[in-house]
């Protein structure tokens, strides 16, 4: 199955693309022959429980998910698996929050939190490995983002192949 796991609509700050747009473009790729099954709708410092797109997919044949994208004190993290109870023990509009943090609340409410573009100079997860800071509990991270350096991000991989063996 391939999905683009980290995507933004008009429901966040820094998009003007409406989901209707990603599932229009999504048949256009198709129609190259490109294979794309779906979408992640990751928005910025929220999860937008009331918003419902299986009618959109069921027209459009595209797999819809949602997950949130966070600011913390150590970069940008995608949440996958959001449940009303993470949002309860976690404030998403918190961008000085400690990402450790976030991941433990995440696996402890069966979700899942991960380094968004790790290479993004100012805000990525390897700017503050390289200041010394630590995270074992980084196991995956966003590889290939168009915003990233891959350098800095295969560095990354590297590093968390390392830890988390």
């Amino acid at each position: 199955m391939y999905l683009d796991m980290h995507s933004h609509s008009v429901s966040s700050d820094d998009s003007r693309a409406t989901v209707e747009q990603y599932v229009k473009w999504i048949q256009v790729l198709r129609k190259r022959g490109h294979i794309v099954d779906g979408i992640v709708l990751t928005e910025h410092r929220k999860f937008d429980f009331d918003k419902n797109y299986s009618d959109l997919a069921s027209q459009y044949d595209v797999l819809i998910l949602k997950g949130s994208e966070l600011d913390t004190r150590y970069g940008h993290f995608l949440v996958y698996g959001v449940t009303k109870q993470l949002t309860e023990a976690i404030d998403f509009g918190d961008t000085r929050m400690d990402s450790r943090e976030l991941m433990k609340a995440a696996r402890q409410y069966d979700a899942f939190a991960l380094p968004a573009h790790p290479g993004r100079f100012g805000i990525g997860l390897t700017d503050y490995i390289s200041q010394g800071e630590t995270f074992e509990d980084v196991s995956i991270v966003e590889r290939f983002n168009g915003a990233v350096d891959p350098v800095r991000t295969n560095g990354l991989t590297n590093y968390v192949k390392v830890t988390a063996c």
